[in-house]
């Protein structure tokens, strides 16, 4: 219908939509289908900068949960030059993260950099949220280099930054979905992944 309308971006909405529910069913080669779909309906996404970052932003999720971290790369790639084209520096910064996380697999030092990076970014902007998700990154790097008590010490300081703004979050919540697509449900909640160190090393 939108498309018989010829409007361009109501259609890449529907489609996007379309691709989030496959995704939800699982249907992975749908999914990937549906969204080279939409890349290719790209050039009418310039009158709508916002979605235009969107779908870039889920693409990545996408391909970074389907361990295809070099198509997210490309993605989040984009996402950033979208993002610092509309000014929209929290996503510029979320879009820092996600290309932190497909670095782990070849340079941790590169990762690193990148989370480093965002955690100030998010730190000026005062967005609570994103600066627990960086810490919580960091952590992950310090424990899996055996660098437990560093790793406790940034969770602690992940939980501070969660409970300043607890609350519920949408269903769909773009920055949520990056959070969970880059450590889990489980792993995006501070205190967890702090108790879970704690026990692992018998501290009781």
């Amino acid at each position: 219908l939108a498309d018989q309308a010829e409007d361009s971006v109501l259609a890449t909405r529907a489609l996007l939509r379309v691709a989030l529910s496959l995704d939800a069913a699982g249907r992975t080669r749908d999914v990937a289908e549906t969204y080279s779909a939409i890349i290719q309906r790209s050039g009418a996404l310039t009158a709508a900068p916002e979605l235009n970052l969107e779908v870039l932003m889920r693409a990545g999720n996408f391909f970074l949960r389907s361990r295809n971290p070099a198509a997210a790369e490309r993605f989040y790639r984009s996402g950033v030059a979208s993002a610092e084209a509309s000014q929209n520096l929290l996503a510029e910064a979320y879009c820092g993260m996600q290309l932190g996380h497909c670095m782990l697999s070849r340079s941790n030092d590169e990762a690193i950099r990148l989370f480093r990076a965002s955690f100030e970014h998010l730190r000026m902007l005062g967005h609570s949220r994103g600066v627990a998700y960086a810490l919580l990154s960091l952590g992950g790097i310090a424990e899996r280099a055996n660098s437990l008590t560093d790793a406790a010490e940034l969770y602690r300081r992940a939980v501070q930054e969660q409970e300043s703004c607890l609350g519920t979050r949408e269903a769909d919540d773009l920055l949520a979905e990056c959070e969970t697509t880059a450590l889990g449900l489980r792993g995006s909640d501070a205190c967890a992944t702090l108790l879970t160190l704690l026990l692992q090393t018998g501290k009781t």
